[in-house]
């Protein structure tokens, strides 16, 4: 018997905007995870790991440029 499909993705994507807010409200307002996430109406771990991305890269999401599998074949090798 096939599964049902999710009404919700397990994950919610959240805007780099509301991202810029969480560190707004944490370093210049001074405001507790906990506060923001009240008042942004987001999970705690949102928060959490967006803190914790901007003290490690200094910006709200990371890039996803360079992320997976590297190529095997360079661009060069691939043209004929």
């Amino acid at each position: 018997m096939p599964r049902k499909k999710r009404l919700e993705p397990l994950r919610r994507h959240y805007s780099d905007d509301l991202k810029e807010r969480v560190i707004y409200q944490a370093f210049t307002l001074g405001q507790k995870s906990a506060e923001i996430a009240l008042n942004l109406e987001i999970p705690l771990r949102v928060v959490q790991r967006v803190k914790y991305t901007w003290a490690q890269t200094g910006r709200v999401s990371q890039s996803r440029k360079f992320m997976g599998r590297p190529p095997l074949l360079s661009p060069l090798q691939t043209k004929v």
